[in-house]
């Protein structure tokens, strides 16, 4: 019983570790993008 809930908890780790990395791996570029064009947007306006 013991040695299962230690792997429940390593894989609650896990599971949490490579949500938050794929959230980042999708999440970064995209901003990186938006301020590319806010930039863009920016530099013509003015």
């Amino acid at each position: 019983m013991y040695i299962l809930a230690k792997i429940s908890i390593n894989l609650k780790q896990y599971f949490i570790k490579t949500y938050c990395t794929l959230i980042l791996a999708i999440f970064v570029p995209n901003v990186k993008e938006f301020f590319k064009k806010f930039k863009k947007l920016a530099i013509s306006k003015y």
